[in-house]
């Protein structure tokens, strides 16, 4: 039996010449429970190779390693999920809601201009409310990644 080393040459050839399936360099997350900010929302938000385990960990207010949700989680955090990832854009988020009135309107964007992206999440925010305080929506948390960072604001 001859053994010849050409078909694992062609394999190994054909695999470094296929796309590689990237990871996102920045991911989004949310919890808003019945689609309905009224119910409380929570967020996370990461960069780099573990973002969306790191954003989920963040959206579900997590501390420890094993990344469960603890017994006592709120709806919101019980509603988390990865709502979007991207490479070299901003994202804003914003909301008419406070530290003592729920939310009515929630709008997140994500965009290569931060004014941009801050000005879709204002108006998403806005159509949500409906006439429900729209006026009281203001981009509550932003931030860029990548190439965009250095444009930033």
């Amino acid at each position: 039996m001859r053994f010849t080393l050409l078909p694992l040459v062609v394999i190994f050839a054909l695999s470094c010449l296929l796309p590689m399936t990237a990871s996102a360099d920045g991911v989004l997350a949310f919890g808003v429970p019945d689609g309905d900010p009224e119910n409380g929302w929570v967020f996370g938000h990461a960069t780099g190779n573990d973002a969306p385990r790191i954003a989920m960990r963040y959206c579900r207010g997590l501390e420890k390693e094993n990344n469960d949700i603890p017994p006592d989680a709120s709806k919101a955090q019980k509603a988390c999920e990865v709502v979007a990832t991207y490479h070299d854009k901003c994202w804003a988020i914003s909301s008419n809601g406070s530290h003592t009135e729920a939310a009515t309107g929630l709008g997140w964007s994500i965009n290569a201009d931060p004014k941009e992206s801050a000005r879709l999440a204002t108006e998403k925010c806005r159509s949500m409310a409906g006439k429900r305080r729209p006026g009281d929506c203001g981009v509550k948390y932003k931030g860029c990644e990548g190439a965009a960072g250095s444009a930033q604001q």
